[in-house]
């Protein structure tokens, strides 16, 4: 592992695997650049897990009513699969021992690896609302989930 980019993890790449297509699009080229090291900590969130984090005050939402929980039905067998249109990620850094850590506190960082996203998003014409600027005004004053991303719902009914 790189002390300046750490690997690109397959835990990583299955979580980012039960997004939607659109979100996929965006957040993979901006992981895969490197440009800014991050983690992602979840995609889709089964009913006891989005439960979970709506009582620990991680989530506004209760199943299913977040973008985290969106599922799609496949035409050819019917089954249902994991569509998330949400996604939580966090940037990373070495510490001084080498080890790759979340400052869940940097705000900065957060922000830095939200501009990219963003910039991601609009190149590729995806609408995606970010969690640190909830109606996407510059005001940051609206924003308290700082590594959430999600398409909006225009964007989700426009893509399926």
């Amino acid at each position: 592992m790189s002390k300046y980019f750490p690997k690109i993890l397959l835990n990583d790449m299955l979580k980012l695997r039960e997004c939607h297509h659109r979100l996929w699009s965006v957040i993979y080229p901006v992981y895969v650049n490197r440009l800014i090291p991050f983690k992602i900590i979840t995609g889709f969130r089964n009913e006891i897990e989005q439960n979970l984090c709506f009582h620990n005050g991680r989530s506004k939402k209760k199943w299913p009513e977040s973008m985290h929980n969106k599922t799609i039905k496949l035409n050819d067998t019917g089954e249902i699969i994991p569509c998330s249109g949400a996604i939580d990620v966090a940037p990373t850094y070495a510490n001084k021992n080498g080890v790759w850590v979340i400052d869940w506190e940097s705000i900065p960082a957060f922000s830095y690896l939200a501009g990219m996203i963003m910039w991601q998003a609009k190149k590729a014409g995806i609408g995606l609302i970010w969690g640190g600027d909830w109606n996407n005004d510059g005001n940051l004053s609206d924003g308290w989930d700082f590594g959430h991303f999600e398409l909006t719902e225009k964007e989700w009914n426009r893509s399926l």
